[in-house]
C-alpha cells in the first residue's frame, strides 16, 4: 500500500505540475492578447490620426486650389484692361497725331 500511495502521489504531484504549466501558457496567451489589443488600438488611433491628415490635406489642397483660380481670374482681368488701356493710349495717340497733322496744315 505504501508503493501505491507513493505512485499516487507522483502522479498527483506530476498532475499539478501539469495544471501549472497549463496555467502558466494561459497567463503567458492572456499576455499575448492584452499586447495585441494594446497595439490594435494604436494603429486604430495612429489610422484615425492619418485620415483626419489627409482629410486636412485635402482640404487645404482645396482651398489653395480655389486660392489659385481666383487669383487667375483676377490676373485674366488685370491683362485684358491692360490691353485695353494699351490699346486707348495707342488709339489716343493717333488721334493727337491726326489733330496735330491737321493744326500744322491750318
Amino acid at each position: 500500500e505504501a508503493k501505491q500511495s507513493n505512485v499516487m502521489d507522483l502522479e498527483l504531484a506530476d498532475y499539478q505540475r501539469t495544471i501549472e504549466s497549463l496555467e502558466q501558457r494561459i497567463r503567458d496567451k492572456d499576455a499575448e492578447i492584452v499586447a495585441c489589443k494594446e497595439e490594435t488600438l494604436q494603429r486604430d488611433q495612429l489610422i484615425d490620426t492619418m485620415k483626419r491628415d489627409t482629410q486636412l490635406a485635402d482640404e487645404q489642397r482645396d482651398q489653395a486650389e480655389e486660392r489659385a483660380k481666383k487669383i487667375k481670374a483676377v490676373l485674366v482681368r488685370t491683362r485684358k484692361e491692360l490691353s485695353d488701356g494699351k490699346k486707348e493710349a495707342l488709339e489716343q495717340k493717333q488721334r493727337e497725331a491726326e489733330l496735330n497733322f491737321q493744326l500744322s496744315l491750318t
